[in-house]
């Protein structure tokens, strides 16, 4: 009875059409990402490790101090 109702749902095309539509997109964006030139990625490509300073602490406003 179970196999015969789960058989034939419209729901279960759903999971299917989702995992479609991720592969699609995964698909379009590597593919993209990869026919762009080097030149483009030239001026952010050592972004990341341009700073040589850590990060900076904010002093707290609360008035307890660093705590």
């Amino acid at each position: 009875m179970h196999t015969e109702l789960l058989t034939h749902t419209p729901v279960l095309g759903l999971p299917i059409g989702a995992l479609l539509l991720f592969l699609t997109v995964f698909v379009v964006v590597v593919v993209r990402t990869m026919a762009r030139r080097a030149l483009t990625y030239s001026d952010v490509e050592h972004l990341p490790l341009s700073n040589d300073e850590g990060p900076r602490a904010e002093p707290q406003e609360d008035g307890h101090g660093d705590a």
